[in-house]
């Protein structure tokens, strides 16, 4: 069996060039559905995100199939003066969280693991596995999109608290000390805060319905909280975490466009696997 490569421009508005590499295999019967990662960046013009989508599509999430919320700089700055005031709170709730018994203790050990591997790679890599087996691409790009979600998260925490390098609570009385890009202080934001609200609200896109949604923004937020009594965090490194995973899912189900940057475009395609990608080009005028 060998392979071969085509490129084949897309459709796309007058400003952009669309590209596919698909990869076909020669065989004597068909090979059959492959599942393929199909990372599409376009500079959406109004008609692309207005076009429709048809129900039985091999492309699951071809195209945006409702208005995308544009978050801008501004947006950002909002955010971070927020987390900066909540911050001001950040040891007398530090406090208040400290005064643990085994009850608390306990809740907490439950809630921990919503953020961690055990919870968030059995639940993307299950939901893809799970469609691969039943052939329902559906619920096969919902998995792919749900871990996506958390990888995002994930990688933007790590990231983030490399540079911030804010010290945790058993580190220090003072909550305002920082040792930027030292990486044995890590504390902002919350890394199990940001992945279990990368998990609840890509979950909660997927299934659309509220006996759903609501459990599972209780368990995010269980999640968060049970870092400041295991005093892991500061509140402000759990609102910071909220926000960054509730983001991160926004962004890669395709309901926001941040800083104009638009989501990958998860593909199947009959018979191979394709990359996709839309590029900005110049207009000339």
């Amino acid at each position: 069996m060998s392979s071969t490569g085509h490129l084949v421009a897309l459709p796309s508005s007058v400003a952009h060039f669309s590209g596919a590499l698909i990869l076909t295999s020669r065989a004597r019967r068909p090979s059959g559905w492959l599942l393929c990662l199909g990372l599409l960046w376009p500079m959406q013009s109004a008609a692309a995100q207005a076009a429709p989508q048809p129900a039985d599509s091999d492309s699951v999430a071809a195209g945006p199939r409702f208005h995308q919320k544009a978050i801008r700089p501004w947006h950002a700055a909002v955010a971070l003066g927020g987390i900066a005031a909540i911050s001001l709170l950040d040891q007398p709730i530090h406090h208040a969280s400290q005064q643990r018994n085994d009850s608390k203790d306990d809740a907490a050990g439950i809630f921990r693991h919503f953020g961690q591997p055990e919870v968030y790679v059995t639940v993307g890599l299950g939901t893809i596995a799970t469609g691969l087996i039943a052939g329902n691409n559906r619920i096969t790009m919902a998995g792919v999109r749900i871990s996506s979600a958390v990888l995002l998260a994930g990688g933007t925490t790590v990231i983030i608290k490399r540079i911030v390098g804010r010290w945790r609570p058993y580190q220090t009385d003072h909550a305002w000390q920082f040792s930027p890009f030292d990486k044995d202080y890590d504390a902002f934001p919350s890394g199990h805060t940001s992945v279990a609200f990368a998990l609840a609200t890509s979950a909660s896109d997927e299934i659309h319905r509220t006996w759903a949604t609501i459990p599972l923004y209780i368990i995010a937020t269980g999640t968060g909280l049970s870092r400041l009594n295991d005093d892991k965090h500061w509140f402000s490194d759990v609102v910071a975490g909220a926000a960054l995973g509730f983001t991160s899912a926004k962004f890669v189900n395709g309901r926001w466009r941040v800083f104009g940057l638009s989501a990958p475009h998860f593909l199947l395609v009959h018979g191979g696997a394709g990359f996709s990608m839309s590029l900005p080009m110049p207009v000339l005028r």
